[in-house]
């Protein structure tokens, strides 16, 4: 083995040039400084993952008592119960009331299609207006030949 490309490691002090000693201390000290971050980071992560835990094992109590689990309601005392049939009789209120409203809107939206379909076919938007007043989609307005199919008026007009 060549003794110019053996690693700094591997040689002993006595063969070691003094500019090699003092490149192994500054590898050294920087590994070593790059070591006591990395552990203060560890250490800094353990301290949050305590934390985060304890948070858990808070909000996994709250889930229980809000999902009536026996064992967590029978810990509470008269006026937490007494609080939390509060909040879950409010809770059930707005998703009552939001169950509502999404099928007012649901209905709402139907009765639209409804109203703006076309009463021949039920599917296609409204588009075509006879000289009677009535209306329905452009397809079937350009198949009706003579007569309204409402009122049995003659058609005279069509408007687009």
């Amino acid at each position: 083995m060549n003794p110019s490309i053996i690693p700094v490691a591997m040689k002993s002090p006595s063969t070691m040039t003094p500019t090699m000693t003092m490149a192994t201390v500054a590898m050294t000290t920087g590994l070593s400084k790059e070591l006591d971050s990395a552990m203060a980071t560890i250490q800094s992560l353990d301290g949050q993952i305590h934390v985060l835990s304890a948070e858990v094992t808070s909000l996994r109590k709250v889930v229980d008592q809000l999902s009536g689990m026996p064992d967590a309601l029978s810990k509470l005392d008269e006026l937490e119960l007494s609080d939390l049939e509060k909040r879950l009789e409010s809770a059930a209120k707005n998703a009552r009331d939001m169950l509502t409203a999404k099928r007012v809107a649901a209905a709402a939206a139907v009765q639209s299609h409804e109203a703006n379909a076309c009463a021949l076919c039920l599917e296609r938007p409204k588009g075509m207006v006879f000289n009677c007043g009535h209306q329905t989609c452009r397809i079937c307005g350009d198949i009706i030949k003579d007569q309204c199919p409402f009122c049995r008026k003659k058609i005279t007009a069509r408007i687009r």
